[in-house]
Protein backbone atom coordinates (compact mmCIF):
# COMPACT_ATOMS: atom_id res chain seq x y z
CA UNK A 1 0.00 0.00 0.00
CA UNK A 2 1.77 3.41 -0.83
CA UNK A 3 1.16 6.32 2.11
CA UNK A 4 1.77 9.91 1.86
CA UNK A 5 3.53 12.24 3.79
CA UNK A 6 1.81 15.22 5.27
CA UNK A 7 3.94 16.82 3.50
CA UNK A 8 2.79 15.33 -0.27
CA UNK A 9 -0.60 15.61 0.68
CA UNK A 10 -0.58 19.36 1.39
CA UNK A 11 1.17 19.66 -2.41
CA UNK A 12 -1.33 17.57 -4.19
CA UNK A 13 -4.77 19.15 -2.26
CA UNK A 14 -3.39 22.90 -2.15
CA UNK A 15 -3.77 23.12 1.31
CA UNK A 16 -1.73 23.94 3.91
CA UNK A 17 -0.01 21.07 6.29
CA UNK A 18 -1.45 23.06 9.19
CA UNK A 19 -4.58 22.71 8.19
CA UNK A 20 -4.29 18.54 7.56
CA UNK A 21 -3.13 18.90 11.23
CA UNK A 22 -6.09 20.63 12.30
CA UNK A 23 -8.42 17.81 10.37
CA UNK A 24 -6.49 15.47 12.60
CA UNK A 25 -6.99 17.37 15.68
CA UNK A 26 -10.88 17.30 15.24
CA UNK A 27 -11.21 13.99 14.21
CA UNK A 28 -11.67 15.21 10.78
CA UNK A 29 -9.11 13.22 8.91
CA UNK A 30 -7.09 10.94 10.46
CA UNK A 31 -3.71 9.33 9.13
CA UNK A 32 -4.09 5.99 7.69
CA UNK A 33 -0.79 5.58 10.23
CA UNK A 34 2.50 7.30 11.70
CA UNK A 35 5.94 6.32 11.05
CA UNK A 36 9.18 5.50 13.24
CA UNK A 37 9.02 8.96 13.91
CA UNK A 38 5.58 9.75 14.67
CA UNK A 39 5.00 11.70 10.91
CA UNK A 40 1.59 11.46 9.58
CA UNK A 41 1.26 8.84 6.42
CA UNK A 42 -1.90 8.99 4.47
CA UNK A 43 -3.22 6.19 2.14
CA UNK A 44 -5.73 6.36 -0.87
CA UNK A 45 -9.01 6.19 1.29
CA UNK A 46 -7.52 9.77 3.34
CA UNK A 47 -7.14 11.34 -0.20
CA UNK A 48 -10.50 10.07 -1.31
CA UNK A 49 -12.15 11.37 2.33
CA UNK A 50 -10.05 14.65 1.97
CA UNK A 51 -11.25 14.82 -1.31
CA UNK A 52 -15.44 15.19 0.28
CA UNK A 53 -13.95 17.43 2.83
CA UNK A 54 -12.84 19.68 0.33
CA UNK A 55 -15.99 19.60 -1.65
CA UNK A 56 -18.31 20.19 1.26
CA UNK A 57 -15.74 23.15 2.26
CA UNK A 58 -16.40 24.28 -1.45
CA UNK A 59 -19.80 24.65 -1.01
CA UNK A 60 -19.34 26.02 2.08
CA UNK A 61 -20.74 23.43 4.41
CA UNK A 62 -19.12 23.91 8.48
CA UNK A 63 -16.85 21.63 9.58
CA UNK A 64 -18.86 20.20 12.15
CA UNK A 65 -21.43 19.20 9.63
CA UNK A 66 -18.82 17.46 7.27
CA UNK A 67 -18.00 15.47 10.01
CA UNK A 68 -21.18 14.18 10.48
CA UNK A 69 -22.01 13.70 6.81
CA UNK A 70 -18.61 11.13 6.72
CA UNK A 71 -19.35 9.68 10.11
CA UNK A 72 -23.16 8.31 8.91
CA UNK A 73 -23.30 4.84 8.33
CA UNK A 74 -24.99 4.99 5.52
CA UNK A 75 -22.93 7.73 3.67
CA UNK A 76 -22.53 6.93 -0.29
CA UNK A 77 -19.96 8.31 -1.76
CA UNK A 78 -20.66 8.18 -5.10
CA UNK A 79 -23.95 9.87 -4.20
CA UNK A 80 -22.09 12.23 -2.75
CA UNK A 81 -20.09 13.00 -5.96
CA UNK A 82 -22.64 12.96 -7.75
CA UNK A 83 -24.25 15.80 -5.35
CA UNK A 84 -21.44 17.26 -5.89
CA UNK A 85 -21.18 17.70 -9.54
CA UNK A 86 -25.08 18.80 -9.48
CA UNK A 87 -24.26 21.70 -7.18
CA UNK A 88 -21.07 23.05 -8.97
CA UNK A 89 -22.88 22.99 -12.20
CA UNK A 90 -25.34 25.65 -11.08
CA UNK A 91 -22.84 27.33 -9.48
CA UNK A 92 -21.02 27.39 -12.81
CA UNK A 93 -24.40 28.09 -14.79
CA UNK A 94 -24.72 31.45 -12.39
CA UNK A 95 -21.07 32.50 -12.64
CA UNK A 96 -21.29 32.11 -16.56
CA UNK A 97 -24.21 34.44 -16.43
CA UNK A 98 -22.42 36.85 -14.22
CA UNK A 99 -19.73 36.59 -16.92
CA UNK A 100 -21.74 37.38 -19.87
CA UNK A 101 -23.11 40.34 -17.88
CA UNK A 102 -19.51 41.62 -17.27
CA UNK A 103 -18.28 41.13 -21.06
CA UNK A 104 -21.62 43.14 -22.63
CA UNK A 105 -20.55 45.90 -19.65
CA UNK A 106 -17.69 46.36 -21.17
CA UNK A 107 -18.74 46.46 -24.42
CA UNK A 108 -20.82 48.99 -23.49
CA UNK A 109 -18.94 51.46 -21.87
CA UNK A 110 -17.08 50.73 -25.07
CA UNK A 111 -19.51 51.99 -27.13
CA UNK A 112 -19.50 48.82 -28.88
CA UNK A 113 -23.42 47.64 -27.81
CA UNK A 114 -25.99 48.91 -26.34
CA UNK A 115 -27.15 47.61 -22.96
CA UNK A 116 -30.83 48.54 -21.08
CA UNK A 117 -30.26 49.48 -17.83
CA UNK A 118 -31.77 46.69 -16.22
CA UNK A 119 -29.26 44.01 -18.02
CA UNK A 120 -26.79 45.30 -16.11
CA UNK A 121 -27.72 43.33 -13.19
CA UNK A 122 -28.21 39.86 -14.72
CA UNK A 123 -26.94 37.08 -12.84
CA UNK A 124 -27.46 38.75 -9.25
CA UNK A 125 -30.05 37.53 -6.79
CA UNK A 126 -29.92 39.74 -4.28
CA UNK A 127 -33.52 39.27 -3.17
CA UNK A 128 -32.99 35.95 -2.01
CA UNK A 129 -30.19 37.44 0.75
CA UNK A 130 -32.53 40.11 1.03
CA UNK A 131 -35.45 37.99 2.11
CA UNK A 132 -33.49 35.50 3.68
CA UNK A 133 -32.84 38.33 6.20
CA UNK A 134 -36.11 39.61 6.65
CA UNK A 135 -37.65 36.14 7.52
CA UNK A 136 -35.02 35.34 10.14
CA UNK A 137 -34.94 38.82 11.79
CA UNK A 138 -37.07 40.52 10.55
CA UNK A 139 -39.64 40.95 13.83
CA UNK A 140 -36.13 42.01 15.78
CA UNK A 141 -36.19 45.55 16.42
CA UNK A 142 -32.23 44.77 16.75
CA UNK A 143 -32.25 43.90 12.61
CA UNK A 144 -34.61 46.76 11.99
CA UNK A 145 -32.46 49.64 13.69
CA UNK A 146 -29.59 48.06 11.87
CA UNK A 147 -31.11 48.28 8.75
CA UNK A 148 -32.17 52.20 9.89
CA UNK A 149 -28.57 52.99 10.85
CA UNK A 150 -26.94 51.21 7.44
CA UNK A 151 -28.87 53.75 5.21
CA UNK A 152 -27.78 56.35 6.78
CA UNK A 153 -24.36 56.22 6.11
CA UNK A 154 -22.82 57.46 2.95
CA UNK A 155 -20.93 54.40 0.46
CA UNK A 156 -17.30 55.64 2.01
CA UNK A 157 -18.76 55.18 5.58
CA UNK A 158 -19.88 52.14 4.80
CA UNK A 159 -16.31 50.63 2.97
CA UNK A 160 -14.83 52.34 6.08
CA UNK A 161 -17.20 50.60 8.59
CA UNK A 162 -16.57 47.03 7.05
CA UNK A 163 -12.80 47.52 6.85
CA UNK A 164 -12.52 47.97 10.87
CA UNK A 165 -14.86 45.07 10.91
CA UNK A 166 -12.71 43.09 9.07
CA UNK A 167 -9.87 44.05 11.19
CA UNK A 168 -11.89 43.26 14.36
CA UNK A 169 -12.48 40.08 13.37
CA UNK A 170 -9.09 39.37 12.36
CA UNK A 171 -8.07 40.32 15.92
CA UNK A 172 -10.54 38.06 17.71
CA UNK A 173 -9.22 35.28 15.88
CA UNK A 174 -6.19 35.95 17.06
CA UNK A 175 -2.89 34.23 16.36
CA UNK A 176 -2.44 29.97 17.07
CA UNK A 177 -0.27 30.49 20.17
CA UNK A 178 -3.17 32.78 21.45
CA UNK A 179 -5.86 31.64 24.12
CA UNK A 180 -9.50 32.61 24.19
CA UNK A 181 -9.20 34.49 27.82
CA UNK A 182 -5.84 35.86 26.40
CA UNK A 183 -5.89 39.61 27.22
CA UNK A 184 -4.80 40.30 23.60
CA UNK A 185 -7.99 38.24 22.53
CA UNK A 186 -10.57 39.69 25.06
CA UNK A 187 -9.65 43.14 24.10
CA UNK A 188 -10.49 42.14 20.87
CA UNK A 189 -13.96 41.59 21.83
CA UNK A 190 -15.01 44.47 23.58
CA UNK A 191 -13.77 46.17 20.93
CA UNK A 192 -16.05 44.14 18.66
CA UNK A 193 -18.64 44.33 20.84
CA UNK A 194 -18.19 48.28 20.77
CA UNK A 195 -18.21 48.31 17.28
CA UNK A 196 -21.60 46.79 16.72
CA UNK A 197 -23.11 49.09 19.26
CA UNK A 198 -21.72 52.08 17.54
CA UNK A 199 -22.93 50.96 13.82
CA UNK A 200 -25.62 48.80 14.42
CA UNK A 201 -27.80 47.83 17.66
CA UNK A 202 -27.79 48.04 21.27
CA UNK A 203 -25.92 44.65 21.58
CA UNK A 204 -26.98 43.01 25.33
CA UNK A 205 -24.35 40.37 26.37
CA UNK A 206 -26.70 37.57 25.44
CA UNK A 207 -26.80 38.89 21.89
CA UNK A 208 -23.32 38.73 21.68
CA UNK A 209 -22.98 35.26 22.61
CA UNK A 210 -25.76 34.03 20.16
CA UNK A 211 -23.96 36.21 17.89
CA UNK A 212 -20.69 33.93 18.48
CA UNK A 213 -22.97 30.77 17.79
CA UNK A 214 -24.34 31.89 14.98
CA UNK A 215 -21.10 31.62 13.56
CA UNK A 216 -20.27 28.54 14.31
CA UNK A 217 -23.09 27.10 13.34
CA UNK A 218 -23.77 29.17 9.78
CA UNK A 219 -21.61 27.55 6.96
CA UNK A 220 -21.40 31.10 5.75
CA UNK A 221 -20.78 33.25 8.55
CA UNK A 222 -18.49 29.85 9.54
CA UNK A 223 -16.77 30.57 6.28
CA UNK A 224 -15.41 33.83 7.06
CA UNK A 225 -14.11 32.88 9.99
CA UNK A 226 -11.92 29.71 8.47
CA UNK A 227 -10.50 31.99 5.90
CA UNK A 228 -8.59 33.61 9.03
CA UNK A 229 -7.74 30.43 9.99
CA UNK A 230 -8.13 27.23 10.33
CA UNK A 231 -10.79 26.84 13.76
CA UNK A 232 -10.69 30.07 13.83
CA UNK A 233 -14.93 30.48 14.62
CA UNK A 234 -15.30 28.19 17.43
CA UNK A 235 -12.07 29.45 18.58
CA UNK A 236 -14.10 33.34 18.91
CA UNK A 237 -17.31 31.49 19.85
CA UNK A 238 -15.08 30.71 23.00
CA UNK A 239 -12.94 33.79 23.54
CA UNK A 240 -16.90 35.65 23.46
CA UNK A 241 -17.90 33.00 25.99
CA UNK A 242 -15.47 34.16 28.37
CA UNK A 243 -16.03 37.52 27.52
CA UNK A 244 -20.02 37.34 28.65
CA UNK A 245 -18.84 35.69 31.40
CA UNK A 246 -16.43 37.74 32.70
CA UNK A 247 -18.82 40.93 32.24
CA UNK A 248 -22.17 39.24 33.27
Amino acid sequence: MKYYTIREVARMSGITTRTLRYYHQIGLLTPAATDSRGQRLYDRANLLRLQQILFFRELEFPLQQIRAILETPDFDIQAALRAHKEAIQQRVERLNTLIATLERTIASIQGARDMPDNDLFTGFDEKKYAEEARQRWGNDPAYAESQRRWKTYTPEEKRAIQKEGQRLMESMAGSPEAAPDSPEVQQAVEAYHAYIQRYFYPCSLERLRGLSQMWVHDPRFQEVFERLRPGAAEFVRQAVAVYCNTHA
